[in-house]
């Protein structure tokens, strides 16, 4: 199995989640949200009555707002300042804050948003100084322009709500405003000259918005606005080159795109007008290939110059600046060199180095004070430091995966108290697993897998109360698995393919294990059966057990386990980690045989619900109660002792991408509910000795091109088949010529004649031979065309006469044997 093709999916926009979605989702809109209850209270602590011009407005926009959640049911009565979402002066009663946010203005754990119109009696909130209209629903209409009439407003946030078309330039007036959000891959900028009349912004978010047009004005404008402390452009398309980089931002600047099609062209010795930059943030565009010089000039507290080009060596100047750093991010570039055995960074509870991604050779570093470390994927080589534990002890993400290292795996890990997860992965790494995490409550996940680790699995890696993925695949483990995990309650994904690891299957698993989703164990050598105990664990989706020595039946209960009906949406990335405001996510791995190819998964990759019990010695027939696993994306059982039909009702699984049945003992028809199956894009039933007709609709059209898989069966007939079966049997090496009767003589001049009879033993009849092949020759049984032809009323494969039925059954049988 090891020399099938590879296929790596990576999920490239992953690697921009980090630290900013939470400072900017939660930290930014509640500092302006507190800024403004300098001058506003909720409504309980209002005496005065609203307004009734005010209060009559907002009846009218809730009538035309659709409110299938009923979300704006408390907007009843006479007081509006008691209405949810509303909050007024508490002197005037006049309304200053409108909070139609989705989740927030619901009660309800609906998940239907606001939508339909916004009305123009929104502009009689005269008082109006927030509007929050965010992750809603608003079904593609465009942006209002009466909203620029809005000229109290101070905080505006219209993102991911659902608006399309072009931001209206009436937005322009708003010269109140200090925040602006307005997030939407659908909407678009044919002039941003209004942009420079927002003279107190300061905070501006046009993530996803279409700025093509006028892309050569952006940073003109920009630069016109004196009170911007933080610009977020996160653009799908631009293609531009500035030859002058020239900014007036006092404090922040962030710029992010996809497809490398920006370049940011300054010379090495420009000297920029601004002096006071703590923090830089540059993804995605082109800024190498060498180091922006600019920088050092800056007062910068965190720099982030992801996937810009940059290569050669790290500069002195930023070493000396590193002390000053609580985040340094130079990943994914092509930066070469040494680093310093010790760096230091400024310390604080978030201080982040990650120059994953690149080229740096030499020892790991030592990094104190530093609470993640991602130096994933570059040419690090040597040992694990034996005294990183004491070095960085304050560290809770430890990424040193895909380098060089060797050596032992250092037991004083365990100092780092805080420690979320290690990854250790794909190294030359030897020896046992060392206890390093004795202490460690936090520990979430462990990799170690890709290396030559030896010796058993340590039981009391249960011990630790978070721990919720263990990826120990690709190593020289040996242990019998009946006894490691002893009350693994949290342990979602134990990974352990490619070891050496024998017995069966963990005892008591649903006491044991009662968490697991995710169970890989290919490529052991485990014994004994399936146990129906994996039909108690309520979240299993993932079931790998191929390449192992199991035996006996597939159990039938396996049918009802929730996991297996559940889509995969379901199971999120997310529930494998906690997320933290300094966190580093885990790249999570594995590998699947998916369509007859190893398919590597990285990142937060959804994976199809599979069962994959391939390469065992299973027997018994394929229960038809496998077929209410309705979401079930990936089944193979190839290449085991299966017996009987394939289950009737198999076209239930609608969703079911890739079914592999090959190499079994499968006998009779191809149930034609597979027709049903419109999302198989791989199939292969071969080497059975299944029979009768190929069907033709939907799915099976698109198979008609590869009759590989469904070589091996000599008695199936249709496209992509031939249609001559007589060149199947012994002797024959010629095609039919044209002529029923022409057919007839061929064939028993082509085939030998037959054995003569066993002494006691009949020669078999028509009807015999029939059920040897589970009626495919009945009377009747047959499809018209080429494929099939009537002798005295028996339905036969084109070509095959009368003087083949004495050797029908005995070639059966012999194919059985084989």
């Amino acid at each position: 199995m090891d020399m099938l093709p590879r296929v790596s999916q990576q999920d490239q926009p992953g690697r921009m989640a980090g630290i900013k979605p939470f400072l900017e989702y939660f930290f930014i809109p509640l500092f302006f949200l507190l800024l403004s209850n300098l001058y506003a209270v909720t409504s309980p602590n209002v005496s005065t009555l609203c307004n009734k011009e005010e209060r009559l407005a907002l009846f009218k926009i809730k009538n035309d707002l659709k409110d299938p959640s009923k979300c704006l049911s408390s907007w009843v009565g006479e007081d509006c300042c008691y209405w949810r979402g509303i909050e007024c002066d508490n002197q005037t009663g006049y309304v200053l804050k409108l909070h139609l946010q989705y989740p927030q203005i619901c009660t309800n754990t609906s998940k239907l948003r606001l939508g339909g119109e916004i009305n123009p009696s929104l502009t009689n909130l005269k008082h109006l100084s927030h509007l929050d209209l965010s992750f809603n629903n608003f079904e593609g209409i465009p942006i209002p322009e009466f909203i620029g009439s809005l000229t109290m407003l101070s905080y505006l946030d219209l993102s991911y709500a659902g608006f399309t078309g072009m931001i209206p330039t009436h937005l322009g007036n708003l010269s109140n405003l200090l925040y602006l959000d307005i997030i939407e891959p659908s909407l678009w900028v044919r002039d941003i000259s209004w942009l420079s009349a927002l003279h107190s912004l300061q905070y501006l978010h046009m993530d996803y918005v279409n700025i093509t047009d006028v892309s050569g004005e952006l940073f003109r404008v920009v630069a016109m606005m004196p009170s911007l402390v933080e610009l977020h452009c996160l653009v799908a398309q631009l293609s531009l080159s500035l030859n002058f980089f020239h900014l007036k931002i006092s404090h922040h600047f962030r710029y992010s795109i996809y497809r490398d099609s920006l370049a940011l062209k300054v010379p090495q010795d420009w000297i920029p007008p601004f002096r006071s930059l703590t923090y830089v943030e540059i993804r995605d565009c082109q800024v190498g290939p060498t180091f922006p010089n600019w920088l050092k000039n800056q007062d910068l507290l965190e720099v982030i110059l992801e996937n810009v080009g940059i290569s050669g060596e790290i500069p002195r100047w930023l070493y000396k600046m590193s002390s000053q750093f609580r985040q340094l991010d130079l990943s994914y570039n092509n930066i070469s060199g040494y680093l310093p055995i010790e760096l230091r960074l400024f310390p604080s509870i978030s201080s982040i180095l990650n120059l994953s991604f690149n080229q740096l050779k030499g020892s790991i570093p030592l990094c104190s004070a530093i609470t993640v470390l991602d130096l994933r994927n570059n040419f690090f080589s040597g040992i694990v430091p034996v005294n990183i534990g004491q070095k960085m002890s304050g560290l809770r993400f430890l990424d040193i995966s895909n380098n060089h290292l060797n050596g032992s795996i250092p037991i004083t890990i365990n100092r780092m108290q805080n420690l979320v997860y290690v990854d250790l992965s794909n190294n030359y790494l030897t020896g046992e697993i060392p206890v390093f995490w004795k202490g460690l409550q936090y520990l979430q996940i462990i990799d170690l897998s890709g290396n030559s680790l030896s010796g058993g699995i340590p039981t009391s890696i249960c011990s630790l109360p978070s721990l919720s993925i263990l990826e120990l695949s690709k190593n020289n483990l040996s242990a019998n698995l009946s006894f490691v995990f002893q009350n693994c309650t949290t342990l979602k994904t134990p990974s352990l393919g490619k070891n050496r690891l024998f017995g069966s299957m963990p005892k008591q698993i649903t006491k044991n294990l009662p968490s697991l989703s995710e169970l890989l164990l290919r490529g052991n050598t485990l014994s004994g059966s399936v146990p129906e105990e994996l039909c108690r664990l309520p979240y299993l989706h993932l079931l790998d057990m191929a390449e192992n020595n199991l035996t006996a039946s597939i159990p039938t209960c396996l049918g009802n386990v929730p996991g297996f009906k559940l889509p995969q949406t379901n199971f999120s990335y997310y529930n494998y980690v906690l997320i933290f405001s300094d966190s580093l996510y885990y790249t999570r791995h594995m590998e699947l045989i998916l369509k007859g190819r190893i398919v590597e998964y990285l990142n937060r990759m959804s994976v199809h619900s599979t069962i994959d019990l391939s390469v065992n010695h299973l027997s018994g027939e394929i229960a038809e109660k496998l077929t209410e696993i309705i979401h079930l994306g990936v089944l193979n059982l190839s290449w085991n002792k299966l017996t009987g039909n394939i289950p009737s009702n198999i076209g239930s699984l609608t969703n079911l991408e890739s079914l592999d049945l090959s190499h079994n003992h499968l006998v009779g028809g191809i149930p034609p509910s597979m027709t049903s199956m419109t999302f198989l894009s791989y199939l292969n039933l071969s080497y059975n000795n299944l029979s009768g007709q190929i069907p033709v609709p939907n799915q099976f059209g698109t198979f008609n091109h590869d009759p590989s898989i469904y070589v091996g069966n000599p008695y199936l007939c249709g496209d992509p088949l031939p249609t001559d079966w007589s060149s199947l049997f012994p002797g024959n090496g010629g095609k039919e010529k044209d002529g029923a009767d022409k057919d007839d003589e061929k064939s028993e001049r082509l085939v030998p004649p037959p054995p003569p009879p066993q002494p006691g033993v009949s020669e078999p009849t028509l009807e015999e031979s029939s059920a040897v092949f589970g009626g495919a020759f009945g009377r009747g049984a047959c499809g018209q065309g080429a494929c099939s032809r009537y002798l005295s009323g028996v339905c036969l494969p084109a070509s095959i006469t009368k003087s083949h039925l004495p050797r029908l059954a005995p070639l059966h049988l012999e194919v059985l044997h084989l």
